[in-house]
C-alpha cells in the first residue's frame, strides 16, 4: 500500500520561524543535554530492554513533553522534558505527586543528580540499577564550571513545535503500517534518544531465522551534524545486502522532496529544517514535511521488499 501525504499530515498550529542558526543550535545542544539528565529515570529503574528503548523517552500528547518511564507500585513513574521551556519534571499518576525543576543556572551533573534524587523520594526506590546504556554526559557539556542558559524562550519554542509536530507525524505513519510490517506496536512507537536526540520511529520489514533485524527504514527528525547544520528529518533504509535505494540500473530513484545523501551501500533522504522554514504557512510546512517522507518512505518500501 502507497503511503499518501494526506495521510502523515499533523497539524501545525503556527509556522516554524526562520530560525537564527547560532541560536537553534545552541537550543538544541541544551536541550539535547537536559534530556541526559531526565532519561535516568528509565535507565536507572525502568525494566530493561534489549533494544535500548528503556533508555529513550516517549511523547505524551495530552502536555506535548517527552517522558522517560520507569514503574513502582503506584504506577508509572515519568521524568519529563518540556522542550519548549527546558523544565524537568518527575512525578506520576497515583497519588498526584512531583517535583519539577528549571535547569537554568544548574550543570548537567547537578540535574541529573536532582532527577535520580527526586525518583527515589518519589517512589522510595532501592538502589538503582546500572545504567544502560551508560550516560551519554559528554566532558565539555554543561560539567565542571558549565550551567545550564535556557533564557531563549522563542527558540525553544520552536524546537517544541519540530519535535511534538515530528511526533504526531510518526503517530499517524504507524497507523499506516501496523499489520503490514513485521514488529508493529513497540518498533513504531516514536522515541526521542538521548544519545543523538532524534525522535524516530523504525519500521522492521523483515528478520531472520534467529530474530535479527534484516530489513528497516528508519524515519525522524535528527539535529544538526556534518550532514546538515541546520538540522534535518530523514528516511533511512538499510538491509543485510547491499543496494537498498538503488533501481535495476543502479542509480538511485528521484525524491519528490528532499535530497539523498550517498552512504555506499545505501542513501539517506533528507529534507533540512531550512528547507521548511522558508515557507510561511503552517500548512504548506505540514505538507512539505509529509510529502518528503511518503516519496522517500514509497521508494524505500519498494526496493526493500
Amino acid at each position: 500500500m502507497t503511503i499518501r501525504a494526506q495521510d502523515l499530515e499533523a497539524e501545525l498550529w503556527t509556522p516554524i520561524a526562520r530560525l537564527d542558526r547560532d541560536a537553534l543550535t545552541e537550543a538544541w545542544r541544551q536541550t539535547h543535554y537536559a534530556a541526559q539528565a531526565v532519561v535516568e529515570v528509565g535507565k536507572s529503574w525502568g525494566e530493561p530492554s534489549d533494544d535500548h528503548s528503556h533508555s529513550a523517552m516517549l511523547f505524551d500528547p495530552e502536555d506535548e513533553t517527552w517522558c522517560s518511564l520507569a514503574s513502582d507500585a503506584f504506577g508509572p513513574v515519568r521524568g519529563r522534558l518540556d522542550i519548549g521551556s527546558g523544565v524537568v519534571t518527575v512525578d506520576r499518576d497515583e497519588p498526584n505527586e512531583g517535583a519539577w525543576i528549571d535547569p537554568t543556572g544548574l550543570s548537567l551533573a547537578q540535574l541529573s543528580a536532582w532527577t535520580r534524587e527526586s525518583t527515589q523520594r518519589l517512589t522510595g526506590a532501592g538502589e538503582r540499577q546500572t545504567s544502560v546504556p551508560a550516560p551519554d554526559l559528554p566532558d565539555h557539556a554543561l560539567s565542571g564550571g558549565a550551567s545550564f542558559d535556557l533564557e531563549d524562550t522563542e527558540t525553544l519554542a520552536d524546537l517544541d513545535t519540530l519535535y511534538a509536530f515530528t511526533a504526531h507525524m510518526l503517530h499517524r505513519l504507524a497507523l499506516t503500517q501496523r499489520g503490514r510490517v513485521v514488529d508493529g506496536e513497540h518498533e513504531l512507537t516514536p522515541r526521542l534518544w538521548p544519545h543523538h536526540f532524534d525522535a524516530a520511529s523504525l519500521c522492521v520489514l523483515a528478520r531472520d531465522a534467529d530474530g535479527s533485524m534484516t530489513s528497516t527504514i528508519g524515519v525522524g527528525l535528527t539535529p544538526p551534524d556534518d550532514t546538515d547544520e541546520w538540522g534535518y528529518w530523514y528516511v533511512s533504509p538499510w538491509r543485510r545486502q547491499p543496494g537498498a535505494t538503488r533501481d535495476e540500473n543502479e542509480t538511485i530513484v528521484p525524491l519528490d522532496r528532499g535530497r539523498w545523501i550517498d552512504r555506499g551501500d545505501t542513501s539517506m533522504a533528507v529534507l533540512p529544517v531550512s528547507v521548511v522554514t522558508r515557507l510561511d504557512d503552517p500548512g504548506e510546512q505540514s505538507k512539505l514535511v509529509a510529502e518528503f517522507v511518503a516519496s522517500a518512505f514509497n521508494i524505500c518500501m519498494e526496493q526493500l521488499v
